[in-house]
């Protein structure tokens, strides 16, 4: 087989080069601005209170979060105050991290339901977890605001005020609000929420209706 080749090295060096040249722009051309990282899309409101959250958006507590008092008498309560973005979605709202923990504690939108979810211990599957579920409350556009008050082993969750849901087989341990908070996705894996918070609260008893 017979190999094609410019006729000196003086204008086979030239060749090369403006490959190199042609390639080096295309390159340049389909990274700039050389940015692997998405962005952190949150931001305040304009023209209202709260905290937008877009694609790929979360909020990191600076300082780790030490638990509540686990006095199983006055329990403890968790209310967040939400506007979600999308009428379906498979999302977390706000999760803990704390690698000294074996269990974990997560709110979240599945499709327009709110689901509460306790992970007992790894592997971290439906065998291992307690659940519970308020279906189609999730609306987009539309606020709601979410509580669940946990004492004497009993969770019931609210919703703008309202009971929806009591329950004795899912727990809310109060020392699970503890280690690094996160608002708007989960540190196991990429599921990002979106839409607006404006309120988020922790309370060392379990509130009453």
């Amino acid at each position: 087989m017979r190999r094609i080749e410019p006729a000196n090295q003086a204008l086979k060096f030239c060749l090369v080069a403006i490959c190199i040249i042609v390639l080096s722009i295309t390159l340049s051309a389909g990274l700039w601005p050389f940015s692997f990282h998405q962005d952190n899309n949150v931001k305040w409101n304009v023209d209202r209170a709260g905290l937008h959250f877009g694609d790929h958006g979360m909020i990191v507590s600076r300082g780790k979060f030490e638990g509540l008092p686990t006095d199983a008498s006055k329990g403890c309560t968790l209310e967040l105050w939400v506007e979600p973005g999308l009428s379906s979605g498979s999302s977390t709202i706000l999760s803990f991290y704390n690698p000294q923990s074996s269990t974990r504690a997560q709110l979240q939108q599945s499709s327009d339901d709110l689901e509460f979810t306790h992970a007992l211990k790894p592997p971290y599957n439906r065998s291992n977890q307690q659940s519970v579920f308020l279906d189609h409350v999730l609306k987009k556009g539309q606020k709601i605001l979410i509580t669940l008050a946990y004492a004497n082993g009993v969770l019931d969750v609210y919703l703008d005020g309202s009971l929806r849901k009591s329950t004795r087989s899912v727990e809310l341990p109060c020392a699970d609000f503890a280690g690094t908070l996160i608002v708007g996705n989960t540190p196991y894996k990429d599921a990002s929420w979106t839409g607006i918070v404006y309120g988020l609260a922790f309370y060392d008893h379990g509130l009453r209706a």
